[in-house]
């Protein structure tokens, strides 16, 4: 810390930090102070330029694939950048591929809309050009649509383990060599629970089925580093029954930085299987349960299709006045953080998506 002037040194804030870690050695030269928002970005998984560079050498060894040239400059007077210029054989011919690297284990949210932008704003610049998206992470069947309804190609974990199967198998990177390889055993387990959670159907009738199965999907995705939840917790007045109870005792990384910025001692959640839209009622329902003295001031409702217009009142209100922090995640969310666990990433960056849309949004 003294040595880096108590500040990240990606971003020059002085604070607040977390522990970093790596696989490297402990000693100072690989050692760097970094603050929480720049550390949540990062790690866990791979920054971006490892994966440019690993995924250019599997092009390179392909034979559908030619004159591969990295952060080229492409466009009308060479306007754009693009992380990998390609030549691909195709059955119609030779086209040229702009290849746009990632290194999101899940996609969504305001990430999908600025990649989004950012890409066909490529597609006018480069014209003729064929557009690919590449990450090492799960796209959503949603993420799919919006991307193909954009003219943009997308490379994930699968399809690049598909396409650059014999590459990988022969590559030298033990980190993304493992990761390709074993995707499909990997992401057995959350691809029944995505199974089961489209087969459970929204309504009172099925609540405690829902219930039991966001508690198994949460556990799965959050537990380590979080504790096993606590069911059907009451309070000492057993005023207030809260569906599931995470012990928060994480030492590094976003739940420490959840923990030390918001209070979250202890995550409650409150599992909702109405069929329509979350309401007012329900957010201060979870407000009441939220003591600074108790369980901490951080929750989150799980409902299958969002909240109403009156929640989101709700909660920027419970934020601002008793700085209570609730957010919310529906099923889309709840699949994308089951994508990211299957793809080897880190869950939390659909929660921390959540919360910094609800804080940029205030």
């Amino acid at each position: 810390m003294k040595n880096g002037n108590y500040r990240c040194a990606n971003c020059g804030s002085s604070g607040p930090f977390v522990p970093v870690w790596t696989s490297g050695k402990t000693d100072a030269n690989n050692l760097a102070v970094m603050c929480a928002n720049c550390h949540m970005q990062i790690d866990p998984g791979p920054i971006e330029i490892h994966f440019i560079q690993y995924l250019a050498s599997l092009i390179r060894q392909h034979p559908s694939f030619s004159r591969v040239e990295l952060e080229a400059l492409v466009g009308e007077g060479g306007r754009v950048r693009a992380d990998i210029v390609a030549q691909r054989r195709t059955e119609s011919g030779i086209e040229s591929a702009i290849v746009e690297c990632k290194p999101f284990s899940v996609l969504s949210g305001p990430w999908l809309e600025s990649v989004i932008s950012q890409l066909t704003s490529y597609a006018s610049a480069i014209r003729g050009a064929h557009i690919v998206l590449a990450f090492p992470g799960r796209a959503s069947e949603h993420t799919l649509k919006e991307l193909s309804r954009h003219g943009i190609e997308v490379w994930d974990i699968d399809k690049i383990a598909d396409l650059f199967n014999e590459q990988i198998a022969v590559s030298d990177d033990p980190y993304f060599k493992s990761l390709f390889l074993n995707t499909r055993v990997r992401a057995t387990p959350q691809e029944q629970f995505i199974r089961e959670l489209r087969a459970c159907p929204p309504g009172w009738e099925s609540w405690l089925e829902y219930q039991k199965l966001i508690g198994r999907i949460l556990s799965d995705v959050c537990s380590p580093p979080l504790s096993l939840p606590l069911s059907e917790h009451f309070d000492a007045p057993r005023a207030n029954r809260r569906d599931f109870i995470f012990p928060n005792y994480a030492s590094d990384g976003f739940w420490l930085f959840l923990r030390s910025r918001y209070a979250a001692d202890y995550i409650v959640v409150d599992a909702k299987n109405g069929k329509g839209l979350a309401t007012k009622a329900h957010v201060l329902q979870i407000a009441n349960y939220l003591k600074e003295h108790g369980v901490g001031m951080f929750g989150i409702i799980l409902c299958r299709a969002g909240v109403d217009g009156g929640a989101k009142v709700t909660m920027r209100e419970q934020w601002i006045l008793h700085r209570k922090l609730i957010v919310a995640l529906n099923d889309l969310d709840v699949e994308n953080m089951l994508l990211a666990k299957a793809a080897g990433g880190d869950p939390a960056t659909v929660l921390g998506d959540r919360i910094q849309e609800f804080r940029l949004s205030m």
